[in-house]
């Protein structure tokens, strides 16, 4: 009966996280949205193309990763194609090493019940399971098969543990030095069922297996990408990867005659070999990138297990990942949560549980609960699948009667459906996975997600869902219909989409004499036509019936924009894309004018202007120009205690979408985090858009300070990025740091507006705040409380329009303005609702009924609620 509660809690936990990482679609989650997309459009170009796995991101996808595993998994999502598919053979394959664990807890303790835990330890494990919310990576399906070949070892099955170990080894490139790790590990652990010379055998059998498989992992890559990428590169950052491009670059092209690189990636610029003091330097240098990332990240990687791992010595032979951890310089690959982990979580769960045995009975029992206890606790607040994880990164619990989606996200995904499926779409590159599944690439069959390109035929697109990345719509060259509050579909005009039917009468009042022409329509391929006669009608045939603008459901959405402060200029938000005809607005604006620590320049709304011409960039005697590797370090006094409810800086940077960070701290050391009070991300504007020279940067710390000196930090990873850092008479200089080294002290003071949660009850601002909709306009006087609403009706005369909210000022106001627009435009049918299995209370039954069902399991027969056994004869 445990082993049939074993496998009902491994369907409910399997259902649970499928449930949940399928929700991040449904939100269309940028974060999710291109590496799962990859995958589809590979799978759909095998299928419907006769492509080697093709895509956006390669021609194939052994262009750059060596991943065999593809073919196994292609049978399985074809299936019933779909994102719900490609998650659950991800999670299915993740979590399925919990069921032969089993059989190691009965190895272990010779009883079901302590069985049933050991199970259940690797499945409550936080590290193999957190990033499964992410997108579709291969990188995941190592982890399970690197802890199946680990539990063979440890079982006997010298099949199983080739097996996996070949499975693994088809994952992706990094597989083959894990399984070179293992040999090591072989031959350095004694097991029950390997005399030495077996275990010699055994080991360097898989050194050389595993060698050999890290030659054709590299064979294949260089291959298939025509020397462009050498595998070892991709261990991005690290000082030897240079040494091993140069020596295997050599044998590549001596074997595939690759004269000369096509690509720019590293393998091309490591034609010399790096010297020996330069590769120690640059060891030592890696080492300190993220360094306090780098720590937390490998005490959070065995601190659930109580460390029980290290109690087998030879498990750090397992763990060649925390080489890569300490000495990249990218991120991704030392952030814990992040699906790199899976490389490194099977060496810690499995040989701590194997670890037991080395204690003696009794003790081994209380270790496994005590570990049991530490990993579910663990799991709690730090596994991004638990809710309780909210309260760890500091944000609102989750509402589980709040759907996971909204009538626009549902919305764009149904457009799917109105497109034929072998035309090429242009969607936002949020919603690329659910356009993928009959799609590849960028050309006449793609996907292109940055707006259309000459291929596109069709154009997907919501103003109420986020593009992820910037998006070109030019509703000028297409017939766009509403769809479902808000979504639109718009027809492109590369081919005549629908027929073409116009009437218009010529009246002439009195008839002169001459020839008079008169521009009635242009056709398709014809030139305008032009007769003098009473009546001019002009028929077009096409293949469709005429498609007029259409709206299936009334829109009715509200938006809420707050400014906090408001910083000088004209600041634009698009609320919605009206169709024309009748639409009902409320407007209402509430500000309050609130307490702020400002240290800004003069003429700041100057520098915010759009420069005359097209030159723009830095402006002398105005901005710090950094490097994505420099910190700006800002102090700050504060008098008395405060919360800072919003903080805003001003700066542009190179045109790349990565992501800065601010933060408050009591130190002014960027990597001295244990001082932070508090640290977020931001976006980036680009040079020159959308302001000018800089743009007004805002972010909400909510964070409350206490007198004392604190310190701002503000990194951006691009190269150059600039701030707005003036000479402000009396105000501390701001702090140029590199990592944990002060450079120097500037002469200028970073501008910045730290707006309190102090309320005013007046102030001495003289400038109004104008806000202005469809023609229509509020002013508010921002020197008070003020509370303004206004309800009008208005009319589209175009084919469709945007409806833009514009809010100017001359001026800082240092305050909070509010302000609510309600758009309602009457349709055929309601607005849509979101489905009830989009509520995760109730898209989560199955999961409630199936661990309702492993608990009557295990009480079946009892006649007593289950305990742990107390003596080892208990079972």
């Amino acid at each position: 009966k445990y082993f049939r509660s074993l496998m009902i809690i491994y369907f409910a936990a399997a259902y649970y996280i499928t449930y949940s990482a399928v929700m991040m679609y449904y939100q269309l989650n940028i974060g999710v949205s291109l590496d799962t997309a990859t995958f589809l459009q590979s799978f759909a170009s095998a299928t419907l193309y006769h492509r080697l796995f093709d895509s956006f991101e390669a021609p194939t996808y052994f262009y750059n990763h060596a991943s065999p595993i593809l073919f196994l998994v292609y049978p399985l999502y074809l299936t019933y194609p779909s994102i719900a598919t490609l998650m659950t053979i991800e999670v299915a394959l993740t979590t399925l090493p919990a069921i032969p664990l089993y059989k190691l807890g009965l190895r272990l303790f010779g009883d079901r019940r302590y069985a049933l835990l050991t199970a259940l330890t690797y499945l409550l494990f936080p590290w193999i399971t957190t990033y499964l919310v992410g997108p579709f990576e291969v990188v995941i399906l190592t982890a399970p098969f690197f802890a199946l070949a680990l539990y063979n070892l440890y079982m006997g099955n010298r099949l199983g543990y080739w097996l996996s170990l070949t499975l693994m080894m088809t994952t992706i490139e990094f597989a083959p030095l894990l399984g070179f790790f293992i040999g090591l590990y072989v031959l350095a652990t004694k097991f029950d069922w390997l005399k030495v010379k077996g275990r010699i055998v055994l080991g360097l059998e898989t050194l050389a297996f595993s060698l050999a498989w890290l030659f054709g992992d590299f064979l294949l890559v260089y291959y298939f990408s025509r020397g462009a990428i050498n595998i070892f590169q991709n261990v991005w950052g690290s000082a030897l990867s240079g040494p091993l491009i140069s020596i295997t670059d050599s044998i590549g092209n001596a074997i595939f005659h690759f004269t000369t690189h096509v690509g720019s990636g590293p393998s091309s610029s490591h034609n010399v070999m790096p010297s020996l003091s330069s590769v120690l330097e640059s060891l030592a240098n890696n080492v300190m990138a993220g360094l306090h990332t780098k720590i937390r990240s490998t005490v959070f990687l065995m601190m659930p297990t109580l460390f029980l791992n290290l109690a087998e010595p030879q498990n750090l032979l397992l763990m060649p990942w925390l080489y890569v951890m300490w000495q990249t310089t990218f991120p991704p690959y030392y952030i814990i949560w992040i699906y790199y982990t899976a490389l490194a979580a099977p060496a810690v769960i499995v040989p701590a549980i194997w670890a037991l045995r080395k204690f003696r009975p009794r003790v081994r029992r209380a270790l496994l609960i005590t570990v049991f206890i530490a990993i579910t606790v663990s799991t709690l607040f730090l596994n991004v699948l638990s809710p309780l994880s909210a309260l760890y990164f500091h944000e609102p619990l989750p509402n589980p009667l709040q759907p996971t989606t909204t009538p626009y996200d549902l919305a764009l995904i149904q457009l799917n459906d109105y497109v034929p499926p072998n035309e090429s779409v242009s969607v936002p590159a949020s919603a690329v996975p659910w356009f993928s599944s009959t799609r590849y690439g960028w050309g006449e069959h793609g996907v292109p997600f940055f707006g259309p390109i000459k291929y596109t035929k069709y154009e997907v697109y919501s103003p109420f869902v986020p593009t992820g990345y910037p998006y070109s719509l030019n509703l000028n060259n297409y017939l766009p219909y509403v769809f479902n509050d808000g979504a639109w579909l718009l027809v492109g005009p590369f081919q005549r989409p629908y027929s073409f039917n116009y009437t218009t009468t010529v009246t002439l009042l009195p008839l002169t004499r001459g020839q008079h022409q008169y521009s009635v329509a242009t056709l398709p391929g014809l030139p305008s036509p032009g007769e003098l006669l009473v009546t001019i009608s002009n028929y077009m045939p096409a293949d469709s019936p005429p498609i007029p603008l259409i709206k299936l459901h009334s829109l009715n959405y509200t938006a809420t924009e707050t400014l906090s402060p408001i910083t000088p200029g004209s600041h634009q938000y698009t609320l919605a894309l009206l169709p024309e005809g009748p639409v009902k607005v409320s407007l209402s604006a509430y500000y309050t004018p609130l307490q702020a620590i400002e240290y800004l320049a003069r003429n700041l709304s100057w520098v915010l202007q759009q420069p005359q011409g097209m030159v723009c960039g830095s402006l002398p005697g105005y901005f710090a120009l950094l490097n994505g590797s420099e910190y700006l370090v800002q102090p700050v006094t504060v008098n008395e205690a405060v919360a800072v409810e919003a903080l805003t800086i001003f700066g542009s940077g190179a045109s790349n979408p990565v992501s800065g960070q601010a933060a408050i701290s009591r130190s002014p050391a960027p990597t001295n985090t244990s001082g932070y009070l508090w640290s977020a991300g931001f976006g980036m504007p680009w040079w020159c858009s959308p302001h000018g020279w800089a743009t007004p940067i805002t972010v909400s710390p909510r964070v409350t300070l206490r007198p004392g000196t604190y310190y701002v930090i503000v990194n951006m990873p691009t190269t150059p990025w600039q701030v707005v850092c003036t000479y402000i008479p009396g105000a501390p200089k701001a702090l140029l740091y590199n990592g944990s080294t002060l450079i120097r002290q500037l002469n200028c003071t970073l501008n910045l507006i730290m707006v309190t949660n102090r309320p005013l009850s007046s102030t001495n601002v003289s400038s109004n705040v104008t806000i202005s909709l469809l023609s229509r306009t509020i002013t508010i006087s921002p020197q008070r409380p003020t509370r303004k609403a206004l309800t009008f009706e208005a009319n589209v005369t175009q084919r469709a329009a945007w409806e833009t909210l514009t809010v100017n000022s001359s001026v800082v106001v240092p305050g909070n303005l509010t302000i609510r627009v309600n758009t309602y435009v009457p349709g055929e049918y309601p607005p849509i609702r979101v489905p009830w299995y989009l509520v995760p209370a109730y898209g989560n039954i199955p999961t409630y009924l199936l661990l309702a069902l492993a608990l009557a399991s295990l009480l079946d027969g009892d006649g007593r609620a289950w305990r742990l056994p107390s003596r080892p004869h208990d079972r």
